[in-house]
Order: C-alpha cells, then sequence, then structure tokens
C-alpha cells in the first residue's frame, strides 16, 4: 500500500487507519516514510485484530512510533519432545532504567522460526530506549507451547 502527496508532512509519528469492508485484518507491524525524510517509523500492533465485526475486535487505531531504537533478540530452543512451536505470537517487554518497551511479534517471514535446537534472531527497529536492560519478560499470544 502507498500514498502519495505533494505536501511535505514532515517526521511521521504516528499511523492512523479505519477498516471499512467487511474483512478482518491483524497486522504484526507496519513501517511508513516519506520521500521528504526516509526515516522510518515503525508502529508494532502485535497482531490485534481489526474489524469491522466489534465482536472480532477495533474497527480503528492509531499506533505510534516509540523511539529511535533498535534491539534484537536472540531465542534458542530447546532439544526435548514438544520443544519447538509453530504458533506461539510472543512478544518481548523489555524493562530497563528509563522505563518499558514491547517488542512486535517474533516472526521472521518466510522462516521456520522456534524449531527444536535453533537459535532465532529477530530485529525490532523505532524502539523506546529503556536504558539499561534490567529484565525482560515473554508475552505469547498463540495456541502453541514453547
Amino acid at each position: 500500500f502507498s500514498k502519495q502527496s505533494d505536501v511535505n508532512i514532515g517526521t511521521i509519528e504516528c499511523i492512523s487507519f479505519k477498516m471499512g469492508t467487511g474483512d478482518a485484518w491483524k497486522p504484526d507491524y507496519m513501517a511508513a516514510w516519506s520521500s521528504y525524510d526516509h526515516e522510518k517509523a515503525y508502529v508494532y500492533s502485535r497482531k490485534t485484530q481489526y474489524s469491522t465485526d466489534p465482536n472480532k475486535g477495533p474497527n480503528h487505531a492509531k499506533l505510534c512510533r516509540e523511539g529511535d531504537t533498535t534491539y534484537t533478540i536472540t531465542a534458542t530452543t530447546g532439544t526435548k519432545r514438544y520443544d519447538d512451536t509453530d504458533n506461539i505470537g510472543a512478544s518481548v517487554e523489555i524493562e530497563g532504567s528509563k522505563g518499558n518497551t514491547e517488542t512486535g511479534i517474533m516472526d521472521n517471514p518466510h522462516e521456520d522460526d522456534f524449531r527444536k535446537g535453533q537459535t532465532d534472531k529477530f530485529v525490532f527497529s523505532g524502539m523506546h530506549n529503556v536504558g539499561s536492560i534490567q529484565c525482560i519478560v515473554v508475552k505469547a499470544r498463540g495456541d502453541d507451547m514453547w
């Protein structure tokens, strides 16, 4: 999706959208940039489902950039029976000396993440700088175990 305009809107801080059809949508993250300012603004929805049906989720959202820090998360999956997963929907809350931030969903497109014995790397840009990392909390949203 792209939208063109001859107006320089400056640095993109937030993305707002509204569902207008009878379908549902579950994005992980979005990145936006302009031809005037090539710095990407990343916003993470953490797989919230949006829909015109109020029973399936909200029909609109305003997602804002959190900062300019990039965090890299590595995770090594165990090697025992049932240690791997296909649908964990995990994100990581990073707690630090300057506050907290939460990554998007740990999922590398077109890769089979969280396989037995495998170490996976996930990179999240546009995050809030939490200072010195003190703790991480893994949050699972899927219907599988890991």
